[in-house]
C-alpha cells in the first residue's frame, strides 16, 4: 500500500491533483481545505496517502497532514461512509473541527458537509466517540466547557459561523468569564 508520496505537484482541478513522483504521476483526491493549502506548480509536494481499493479500482486520498488522514481514517470506520463523505467533511470543516463535533456529540457541525444530512451525521458522532477520544491528537483542545459552549451561543445568534467560531474559540484556550471570552473571540474573528 501507498502510504506517502514525496515529488512534484503537477496539475490541480477540483477534486485533487497529480503528484508527479520521479517521472510518474500520481491522482489524487484531496479535500478542498487540501487544494487550498498547496504549493504551486512544479513546487515540492509531500503527502500522506490512504488507499482504499474498490471492486477492481485504486484510489489514493492525499493530506497535508498526518492527522488529517487519521480522522479520514477514522471516519472511514462507519457505515456507509465512503471517501467521497470522508472528504466531504474534511472540505467543510477542520480536522480539529470533526473531532471537537465528536466529541461534544454535537452532529449538527457535520451537516455543513455536502452529502451529509442529520441522520448521517448523528451516526457519526455516535459511533465515534470512543474511538475519537484515543485518536485526538495531543494538540486538540475541545470545546467543551461551559463558557465556550455559551460563546458559540452567542456568537452563532450574531451571524458567524459555528465552524468559524469554534476555530477562533479553540485558539482562545480557558478564560475565566464569558465578558472576557466574546470580545476575544470577535477579535479573532474579525482577523479572517
Amino acid at each position: 500500500m501507498i502510504s506517502k508520496l514525496r515529488g512534484f505537484l503537477d496539475t490541480i482541478d477540483t477534486q485533487g491533483l497529480v503528484i508527479d513522483v520521479n517521472g510518474v504521476g500520481y491522482s489524487v483526491a484531496c479535500s478542498q481545505n487540501t487544494l487550498r493549502n498547496l504549493p504551486v506548480s512544479g513546487d515540492p509536494l509531500t503527502l500522506y496517502i490512504e488507499t482504499l481499493m474498490r471492486a477492481e479500482q485504486i484510489n489514493l486520498y492525499g493530506f497535508l497532514t498526518d492527522q488529517e488522514r487519521s480522522i479520514f481514517k477514522l471516519l472511514l470506520t462507519v457505515q456507509g461512509v465512503g471517501g467521497k463523505v470522508c472528504l466531504s467533511l474534511l472540505s467543510a470543516l477542520t480536522s480539529d473541527q470533526i473531532f471537537n463535533a465528536i466529541l461534544t456529540q454535537d452532529h449538527v457541525p457535520l451537516t455543513q458537509a455536502d452529502g451529509v444530512g442529520p441522520k448521517l451525521a448523528t451516526r457519526i458522532v455516535r459511533e465515534l466517540k470512543d474511538k475519537a477520544i484515543a485518536e485526538a491528537p495531543l494538540s486538540f483542545t475541545p470545546i467543551t466547557t461551559g463558557l465556550h459552549q455559551q460563546a458559540l451561543s452567542a456568537l452563532t445568534n450574531l451571524g458567524y459561523k459555528r465552524n468559524e467560531i469554534m476555530e477562533a474559540l479553540q485558539g482562545l484556550g480557558e478564560i475565566s468569564s464569558l465578558d472576557k471570552l466574546i470580545p476575544m473571540a470577535l477579535s479573532q474573528l474579525s482577523k479572517r
